[in-house]
């Protein structure tokens, strides 16, 4: 007989017990003999099964009292299944554990909790060793960028076969610097625009309706305006100087009229404003509808639009701002269909330069492919060839970019939940630890309550017989008494 389990380890899944009979002599009949033994660490020898053994009983007595019993569940040689229940008085039965002797060990079969704790623990350590390791190889250089580097890697030996001059150059800079590169000066100019000017795009645009037959018209005159416009805050100097001197003076409450005087001189301005920035974006619109030219300018006149619409909207936004500041509720017919009016337009200024821009990116690529196939121009062809170049690369490495940062970001929320499911994990298995324990405490607590209440039963009774035993004592008594007294009285 064995029993293989430290004396750290409390777990009944890790115990198992070799009993000192044969296997082979194993079977439905006296496998419950062979497990209700005292040196069974599963067994519990308060159970009903070892009150019938001393008592010599029948073992059908067990299917009429109510306690924790042992029953054979299955049997299929050399596996047996043996289950611990407790039989209620009204004859209900709660399993308890199952137990399985297979080769004549004895074995505690683990429950669904267990299972899946196992389970999903093993598969929480399996993806945290799989993230440590390509963790490990994760390697960053200046000159190439991110990149893995496995231990058992091969080697491979590069063998340069360029003699041109341009192999000095690549030995200096790799190619994630030249995109790099790249990239830095693309954000810089991005942060940094130049001063441009609509006068150069329509002088590339006409100089390409030129090279192209002269198919479009010429570019509007009035969108060519780089002059600053007053922003709202600033705009009205006279009225905000004499407002500002009238509040010096003579405080806030007595320059009411001036005071509202700036606000509407401010909301005219912003009126002027919106109705420019309106004409200006529809010659734009216009003029993109019937461009002509390379995808650069192209993009440079759609970006311009785009800034001014932006605008248009934030003007928009301060016009309502003001509206309040000024008390005017959307019962002013006037004003409310003047922002109405706009915002409508503003919509139809998206959609007509979402149309506009495709049609002059159709437009774009048959002029570049024309220029590509014109014999004239070889010199143009070669820088329209490498801008277009250095677009896609640009393109790519912004992608690139994009690529890397979702994946650092999803890698990192995996980690997160990793590490969250494995707190969660621990709860579950504390939890039905705790939960275990108080079924077992109310198992032993109903016993103890039964054995309680019959012994009450049991004083009552007594209680009972005691005082007819006194009663019919006193009885007695109480003759003997009257037997005395008449016998001395008569005498």
């Amino acid at each position: 007989m064995n029993v293989h389990h430290s004396s750290q380890t409390t777990n009944p899944l890790h115990i198992q017990w070799n009993p000192p009979w044969n296997p082979n002599w194993l079977s439905a009949s006296n496998v419950l003999d062979c497990f209700t033994n005292t040196l069974n660490p599963f067994y519990d020898p308060n159970c009903l099964n070892e009150q019938v053994r001393i008592q010599r009983l029948s073992s059908e007595i067990l299917s009429r009292v109510h306690g924790v019993e042992y029953i054979l569940l299955h049997a299929a040689e050399p596996l047996f299944v043996i289950r611990k229940q407790y039989r209620q008085p009204n004859q209900n039965i709660t399993p308890l554990e199952d137990y399985y002797i297979i080769g004549g060990t004895v074995y505690q079969a683990p429950d669904l909790s267990s299972v899946f704790n196992s389970r999903l623990q093993s598969a929480i350590s399996n993806v945290r060793s799989a993230f440590e390791e390509a963790k490990s190889y994760y390697r960053f250089n200046t000159s190439e960028g991110y990149y893995f580097q496995y231990k058992n890697e091969p080697t491979v030996e590069k063998v340069d076969t360029k003699t041109d001059d341009k192999t000095v150059d690549d030995k200096r800079v790799s190619v994630f610097q030249k995109y790099r590169m790249d990239m830095l000066l693309n954000e810089l100019s991005e942060k940094f625009p130049p001063a441009l000017s609509l006068e150069e795009s329509n002088e590339n645009a006409q100089d390409g309706k030129a090279t192209s037959n002269n198919k479009a018209t010429q570019a509007p005159a009035e969108t060519v305006q780089s002059d600053k416009k007053p922003k709202p805050c600033c705009a009205c100097p006279e009225t905000r100087k004499a407002r500002d001197e009238c509040i010096v003076e003579k405080g806030p409450d007595s320059c009411k009229e001036l005071i509202e005087a700036h606000r509407h001189c401010r909301l005219s301005v912003v009126k002027s404003e919106l109705t420019h920035l309106d004409i200006s974006i529809k010659q734009l619109i216009r003029f993109i509808r019937y461009f002509e030219g390379s995808n650069s300018d192209l993009e440079r006149l759609c970006r311009n639009c785009r800034d001014e619409i932006f605008s248009m909207e934030r003007l928009l936004n301060d016009y309502k701002k003001m509206m309040m500041l000024n008390k005017i509720s959307e019962s002013d017919a006037e004003e409310f269909r003047f922002v109405t009016t706009y915002r409508i337009e503003l919509e139809n200024n998206l959609q007509s330069l979402r149309e506009a821009i495709i049609v002059a990116s159709q437009n774009a690529d048959n002029y570049e492919r024309a220029l590509l196939f014109s014999t004239c121009n070889e010199d143009k062809n070669i820088e329209i060839l490498r801008k277009r170049r250095i677009n896609e690369k640009k393109r790519n490495v912004s992608q690139a970019r994009q690529l890397q940062s979702s994946l650092t970001s999803l890698l990192k929320k995996m980690n997160d939940t990793v590490h969250q499911s494995e707190l969660t994990l621990n709860k579950l298995a504390a939890s039905s630890t705790a939960l275990r324990d108080a079924t077992y405490e109310m198992h032993g607590m109903s016993s103890l309550i039964h054995t309680s209440g019959k012994l009450l039963k049991k004083y009552k009774r007594r209680q009972f017989s005691d005082r007819f035993i006194i009663f019919i004592c006193f009885g007695i008594f109480l003759l003997s008494a009257a037997y005395i007294v008449q016998i001395r009285l008569w005498k």
